[in-house]
């Protein structure tokens, strides 16, 4: 799979719901899916091809930010109710909202800092664009 810029694999993927994240007009419901999944394919391929051989580092720069980017996403998952979609303005509503920002902004984090799609060349590999 390819999605613009030149990605391919998992950070294509990345790429794409990132980019599907930002439009507007979805429900908090897709938004959460998308949040979701963007957490279930760094989980995957970050320590697995990013990290591979390198524990100490991902334990430093990486894992933390997965532990919260897991919780945060569980918490998402209990905490949505269909009433909400912005209709609601409960107390419940906003401390949904919240914890669904503060999960983009800790995916964003592990995006930034594994560097999934930037355009570095990992040492010994040429970059085709």
């Amino acid at each position: 799979m390819s999605a613009g810029m030149g990605y391919t694999g998992i950070p294509a993927l990345v790429f794409f719901e990132l980019a599907h994240y930002a439009k507007d007009g979805k429900t908090y419901e897709e938004d959460r899916k998308t949040l979701h999944k963007i957490y279930a394919y760094l989980k995957t391929y970050v320590p697995k091809v990013l990290y591979a051989g390198k524990n100490a580092e991902y334990n430093k720069e990486i894992h933390g930010l997965m532990s919260d980017a897991y919780e945060r996403t569980e918490r998402t998952r209990e905490m949505y109710q269909g009433m909400f979609e912005g209709k609601s303005c409960t107390t419940d509503e906003k401390i949904f909202q919240k914890e669904m920002d503060g999960l983009f902004e800790v995916l964003s984090d592990i995006v930034t800092t594994s560097k999934i799609i930037d355009k570095v060349k990992p040492e010994g590999e040429d970059m085709v664009f």
